[in-house]
């Protein structure tokens, strides 16, 4: 079974806060020093639009969010960076580029299959229960227990403590999500 298909979608108090739009513009422009042109271009773009926008004048409507959607695409493209994929989920920033479906989106835009785009969601999501970045082999065994993020966390630091100073690998965070279900 693939277990980062079962990507957690629900909303409940445990959810993570969406950022803002300024935390994640701000986030954005981080990410822009190995694509000086692009990163000047929407830099000023940006900042013009929040500049209008704080003098009363107010950003055009969704060309913020499609400036985001577009940056965070053209990271993903320039780096493979998985964390620019679960923005786009998450923030569903990938519809202001016109896209009515994710798969469509994930296919055409980004070149990836609807299961491989979910996988680095649920990794995403895998990160932002812990807190803490986690390789895909780490979360792959995590991702069933995202409606449970009690669990979660006490699985990961059972996988911890198992590896003592190093990291956990794959498989030691597999013996501790399987440590923490119940048998049948």
């Amino acid at each position: 079974m693939n277990t980062f298909t079962n990507v957690h979608i629900c909303d409940t108090d445990e959810s993570p806060a969406l950022p803002s739009s300024s935390a994640l513009v701000a986030d954005l422009l981080a990410g822009v020093a190995d694509d000086l042109d692009r990163a000047a271009t929407t830099a000023r773009r940006v900042g013009t639009l929040l500049a209008d926008a704080g003098s009363g004048g107010g950003a055009p409507s969704g060309e913020l969010e499609q400036l985001m959607a577009k940056r965070l695409v053209d990271q993903w493209r320039s780096f493979r960076h998985g964390r620019a994929v679960f923005d786009l989920w998450r923030t569903d920033l990938w519809r202001t580029l016109g896209f009515r479906s994710w798969r469509t989106f994930a296919a055409e835009e980004l070149g990836m299959s609807k299961t491989r785009s979910y996988q680095l969601v649920a990794l995403g999501q895998v990160r932002d229960v812990l807190g803490v970045e986690v390789s895909e082999a780490q979360a792959r065994p995590l991702a069933p227990l995202l409606d449970t993020p009690d669990a979660l966390r006490a699985a990961w630091a059972r996988a911890v403590a198992v590896a003592g100073q190093g990291e956990p690998t794959g498989a030691v965070v597999a013996d501790a999500v399987a440590e923490s279900e119940p048998t049948l």
